[in-house]
């Protein structure tokens, strides 16, 4: 499938669903971002512990260059601009046209929410879930309620087309959650934009807002100490956003062997976490923002001190030494001498700050 300038993957679904097809990996929550866009920085879904990030899922670019070329590029034609790319936040050409792998979709898909209280016997069941992909999609959350008690939840998601349909309880019989919801059967489609009007009122509430988003990858032997400096923030200096009350954290495992790009960057061991605090003050509350601000850097360098990386949308304002550490000497040696080929004028997307 090839996607043109201005594709969002709303359409792509659309597209591709009437034609019984979908590309592997969607993103996670919203489709109202654009194909180009998602592929600048990574792109990752509820699917991705299979399937690695929506970059691993790209077999060719159309790039216009900082020079001001059109090129077309490929694992095995111009691979070097092609890598660079790929989550490479704009730095060294535009991406006008992007050709996606499509595989089979599934009819329908069975979701079923288990939930838990107790921390280590939730991080293992998403490992253990993980390591088997027993799950097609499986994402997660961290919730506070309104008494300050912290639970967690695992989306267990199953694709299927009749006349097959997946027997959900003996596939968690083994897993060690407190209780589950009903399984809820619903189309693909349904599944993929699920939560599209959930995150157009958030987007409203965020328009009077202030936010300081961040996004980690952290070790997986590692999160549970790290999940503690999250777990002792007030709910004032937390910032997270409320649903019926409740505080929330998304929070998934990730496989990250399924990461082959080279700027898509992963912590060094096979099993990682993501952790998205989406977080927000209202607007003229500058003393609050500071704070918010304050304590994201910290948690950036106590996330970078264990070995974690960042995700690149979200990752706050860096400087080029921060960029430099993130993505690694090697890597950006190549990214810097990409820049310098493809972009020599320095002229693309100067936001990220990632050459002075």
């Amino acid at each position: 499938m090839d996607a043109q300038p201005g594709a969002f993957w709303a359409n792509v679904a659309t597209l591709t669903l009437a034609k019984g097809l979908t590309p592997p990996v969607f993103p996670a929550t919203c489709l109202a971002l654009s194909v180009g866009g998602t592929l600048s920085v990574g792109g990752i879904g509820n699917t991705s512990h299979h399937y690695g990030a929506q970059v691993d899922t790209v077999a060719e670019l159309d790039v216009v260059t900082g020079d001001g070329r059109l090129v077309t590029c490929s694992p095995d034609r111009e691979s070097e601009l092609f890598n660079m790319v790929l989550g490479g936040v704009g730095q060294c050409g535009i991406i006008v046209r992007s050709r996606i792998r499509l595989i089979p979709a599934p009819s329908y898909v069975m979701l079923q929410d288990l939930l838990y209280t107790d921390l280590d016997k939730y991080l293992e069941d998403h490992l253990r879930a993980l390591a088997d992909g027993r799950f097609d999609s499986q994402r997660g959350g961290i919730i506070r309620d309104k008494n300050g008690k912290w639970g967690f939840t695992i989306e267990a998601g199953k694709f299927f087309s009749p006349p097959g349909e997946p027997n959900l309880a003996s596939l968690v019989s083994d897993l060690r959650f407190d209780s589950a919801t009903p399984a809820v059967r619903m189309t693909y489609q349904e599944y993929l934009f699920r939560f599209e009007a959930r995150n157009a009122a958030l987007a409203a509430r965020f328009r009077n807002s202030l936010s300081r988003f961040i996004t980690m990858w952290l070790p997986a032997s590692a999160v549970k100490d790290y999940l503690s400096n999250i777990f002792a923030f007030p709910p004032e200096l937390a910032a997270l956003p409320q649903v019926g009350g409740f505080e929330r954290i998304s929070f998934f495992p990730m496989n990250t062997r399924r990461f082959t790009r080279p700027l898509f960057k992963l912590p060094s061991e096979d099993r990682a976490f993501a952790v998205w605090l989406f977080r927000s003050v209202p607007a003229g509350d500058q003393a609050r923002l500071s704070a918010v601000t304050a304590s994201n850097r910290e948690l950036f360098a106590k996330m970078t001190a264990i070995g974690g990386k960042r995700y690149s949308p979200y990752s706050g304002v860096v400087s080029p030494a921060e960029w430099q550490e993130h993505f690694g000497l090697d890597t950006w040696r190549r990214l810097s001498a990409a820049k310098k080929k493809y972009d020599p004028n320095n002229v693309l997307t100067p936001g990220p700050n990632m050459f002075a």
